[in-house]
C-alpha cells in the first residue's frame, strides 16, 4: 500500500517529474521549465514572478473540463494563450487590453507534464491554437517521457507536429505509446483510468486544494470539499415516511389475520 504522502519518491505513486510551458500567460517564446524529480517541492517569488501561471497551467493538464476547473481573476484560456498582462488606458479614455501574442493567427500554446511512479512515465501535454478566432485543443497522453523542444517543435496549426509525434513512438504490441484525444472529456476519462482515480470528484479536489491560499481548519476543509455531499433532511424523511408505510402494512396484517380467525 503506498502513501500519498511518503516522503520517498519510489513509493508515493505518481509524482511530477517535470513540467514545461511554452507561449503560456507571460511565459513567452521560450520554453520554462521547473523539475521537481519526483520530489515534495516549494516554489516562491515575488508577486509577479510567475507562481501562479504555472500552477494554473498544471492546473489545466491535470483538471481538462472547465466545469470542474476555476482560474483566478477571471482568466480564461484564451486569456494565457495570447499572454494578456495587463490593460492601459487609451485617448479615448477607455481600456484596452495588453497581450504578448496578439496575432491570433500564429499564436499557440503548448502545455507538458511529466509525471512517474515506481514502474513507468506518464506524459500529459496539451496543444493550443486558432483557426479564424476559434480556439483549437489536442490532448496527448504518452506513455513515456516527452519534452515540448524534442517532441513538439516544431509547432502547426494543420497538424503535422501530432503525425511525426505518432509516427516517432508507434504501438508497443498492441497498446498504443501516444493516445491523441480531441475532447477534454474523452481526455479527462483516459486521465482517469491511467491514474488509477475512482471518480471525477478526484479533479474537482485538485482544482480545490491548489487554489488554496490558507487553511484555518482542515476539518472544515474535510468536511466541505472531500465528504460526499447528502440531503439529510430529505434522507430522514424518506426513511420515515418508508417506516410509517411499514407499520401500516403490520396493522393490515395484524387486522386481516383477526378476521380470517
Amino acid at each position: 500500500m503506498y502513501s500519498i504522502f511518503s516522503t520517498k519518491s519510489d513509493k508515493a505513486g505518481y509524482r511530477l517529474q517535470y513540467f514545461e510551458a511554452y507561449n503560456w500567460g507571460t511565459f513567452d517564446k521560450e520554453i520554462f521549465r521547473i523539475s521537481p524529480q519526483c520530489n515534495t517541492t516549494l516554489i516562491t517569488g515575488a508577486n509577479g514572478s510567475g507562481k501562479t501561471t504555472y500552477i494554473q497551467g498544471l492546473l489545466t493538464l491535470i483538471v481538462p473540463e472547465k466545469r470542474y476547473r476555476f482560474y483566478e481573476h477571471q482568466r480564461t484560456e484564451e486569456s494565457y494563450v495570447v499572454g494578456e498582462f495587463g490593460d492601459i488606458e487609451t485617448d479615448e479614455g477607455s481600456r484596452q487590453v495588453q497581450r504578448l501574442r496578439d496575432n491570433k493567427s500564429t499564436a499557440y500554446s503548448i502545455l507538458l507534464a511529466v509525471f512517474k511512479n515506481e514502474e513507468q512515465y506518464v506524459t500529459l501535454a496539451q496543444t493550443r491554437c486558432f483557426s479564424g478566432s476559434e480556439m483549437k485543443r489536442k490532448f496527448i497522453i504518452a506513455f513515456k517521457p516527452l519534452s515540448i523542444e524534442k517532441d513538439f517543435s516544431p509547432f502547426d496549426a494543420k497538424g503535422e507536429w501530432l503525425r511525426r509525434l505518432t509516427k516517432t513512438y508507434p504501438k508497443f504490441g498492441t497498446k498504443e505509446t501516444i493516445l491523441s484525444l480531441d475532447g477534454p472529456s474523452k481526455y479527462a476519462e483516459a486521465l482517469l483510468k491511467v491514474f488509477g482515480m475512482r471518480s471525477p470528484k478526484a479533479l474537482t479536489l485538485f482544482d480545490q486544494t491548489m487554489r488554496l491560499k490558507t487553511m484555518t481548519s482542515l476539518d472544515k476543509f474535510i468536511r466541505e470539499n472531500m465528504l460526499e455531499e447528502s440531503n439529510i433532511e430529505t434522507d430522514f424523511q424518506n426513511l420515515r415516511s418508508n417506516y410509517q408505510k411499514l407499520l401500516d402494512a403490520h396493522r393490515e396484517m395484524q387486522k386481516a389475520e383477526k378476521q380470517l380467525e
